[in-house]
C-alpha cells in the first residue's frame, strides 16, 4: 500500500470538492451582489424623480442633473423637452418615452460615447414624462470590485482547504501507517522465526551428506531435521491461525 500516493489523492480531493462548493457560492454571491448594486442604481434614479415630485417638478426649486421634462402629444403632434438641471449626455428621449406606457414607470439601458446609462422614465401628467439618467460606470466598478474580492476569497479558501486536506489526510492515515509498520515487523519476526529451523534442516542435511556415516549418525541428523521441521510447522500453523483470525474465519 502506497500511503504517500493515498495522501496525495486525498489532498487533491479536498480542494477539488471545496472548489466546487466555494465556486458555486461565489458565483451566487457575485450574481446576488450585482443585482443588489444595480438595484441601488435604480433606487437612486427613483429618488431623483421623487425629489422632483415633492417640489411639484419645479426645476427652479430642485435642479437635477441629467433629468428632463418631456411633453409629447402624438395626437396633437406636439413634442418638446427641457432639462431640469445640467445635462451632459444626449439620450434618445423620444424613443425612451415611446417605450414607456402612459401609466407606469420603466427602466432602460442606453449607450452613449462608450458609457452605459440607466434611464428611468415616469409619467408625471397627461402626455408628460420625467426622464433621469445615471451613469452606470461607478456601479459597474463596484460590481467588478465585488467579483475580484469574491474571487480572491475563493482562491484563498481553496488553498486553505488544500492545506487542511493535507493535514487531515496525514492524521487520518496514521492508523494505516501503524498497521503497515506492524505488518512489516510481523513479517520480519516470522521470517526470522522460520529461518532458524530451515537453517538447521539445511545444515544437518549437508553435514550428513558430506561423507559416509554410520547408521547412528544418520539417525541423529534425521532427528535434528525432524525437530527443526516440527518447529517450522508450528510457526507456519501460527501464521495461518493469525491469518484466519484477521480474515474473520476463526474465533480466538
Amino acid at each position: 500500500m502506497n500511503l504517500r500516493r493515498v495522501r496525495v489523492r486525498l489532498t487533491v480531493l479536498y480542494p477539488v470538492l471545496a472548489a466546487v462548493a466555494i465556486g458555486g457560492l461565489a458565483v451566487y454571491a457575485a450574481s446576488a451582489g450585482r443585482d443588489r448594486i444595480l438595484d441601488g442604481a435604480e433606487r437612486d434614479a427613483v429618488e431623483v424623480m421623487n425629489d422632483l415630485a415633492v417640489n411639484d417638478f419645479d426645476a427652479a426649486r430642485m435642479p437635477a442633473n441629467n433629468t428632463w421634462y418631456v411633453h409629447w402629444d402624438v395626437e396633437a403632434d406636439e413634442y418638446w423637452d427641457g432639462a431640469y438641471g445640467d445635462a451632459w449626455v444626449e439620450l434618445p428621449l423620444r424613443t425612451i418615452v415611446e417605450m414607456t406606457g402612459p401609466d407606469w414607470p420603466s427602466f432602460g439601458r442606453h449607450e452613449f460615447q462608450g458609457a452605459t446609462w440607466l434611464a428611468y422614465t415616469r409619467p408625471v401628467g397627461e402626455h408628460e414624462w420625467g426622464v433621469t439618467a445615471l451613469d452606470l460606470e461607478p456601479f459597474e466598478a463596484d460590481v467588478s470590485s465585488l467579483r475580484l474580492r469574491l474571487g480572491v476569497a475563493a482562491v484563498a479558501s481553496v488553498a486553505l482547504m488544500a492545506a487542511v486536506g493535507y493535514f487531515v489526510a496525514g492524521r487520518s492515515l496514521r492508523p494505516a501507517r501503524r498497521a503497515v509498520a506492524q505488518q512489516r515487523d510481523f513479517i520480519a519476526d516470522a521470517a526470522l522465526e522460520l529461518r532458524t529451523p530451515l537453517a538447521i534442516i539445511k545444515a544437518s542435511a549437508s553435514h550428513a551428506l558430506s561423507r559416509n556415516r554410520s547408521a547412528d549418525e544418520y539417525a541423529a541428523a534425521l532427528h535434528e531435521i525432524e525437530h527443526a521441521a516440527e518447529r517450522a510447522t508450528i510457526g507456519v500453523g501460527e501464521l495461518l491461525d493469525l491469518a484466519r483470525l484477521d480474515a474473520g474465519q476463526a474465533q480466538p
